[in-house]
């Protein structure tokens, strides 16, 4: 399990069944903090840069790796919408980014 806090003026996160949703960003940056409550006090965190990048009319924020300072899309370059169930290839990519740290832990996080 995980506990997760948030630094954003307007944004919330909400959990149900594991999945965290982050929602009410429109631009600004947004820390994001997973800590791992099995006792070993893990602690992981995400930057998320709500710019807007437009492309063929789809706008696309990114997410910077807090391991290696890489900068990702929130979604595959066409994708529709941001990642919206467990089964999609993108909240694997978001595990991922929030840290080798966390190996093991299965929540998930989603930016809508």
């Amino acid at each position: 399990k995980v506990s997760w806090s948030l630094t954003s003026g307007n944004a919330t996160l909400h959990t149900v069944k594991g999945i965290t949703t982050l929602k009410g960003v429109h631009k600004g940056t947004v820390v994001l903090s997973a800590t791992s409550l099995d006792g070993g006090n893990v602690v992981s965190r995400l930057t998320i840069h709500v710019i807007g990048r437009v492309l063929d009319g789809k706008t696309y924020n990114t997410v910077t790796s807090p391991t290696t300072g890489r900068i990702w899309l929130d979604r595959n370059l066409g994708a529709d919408k941001v990642c919206g169930m467990l089964q999609t290839h993108c909240v694997l990519v978001i595990c991922i980014s929030l840290g080798v740290l966390l190996m093991g832990i299965r929540s998930v996080l989603m930016v809508i």
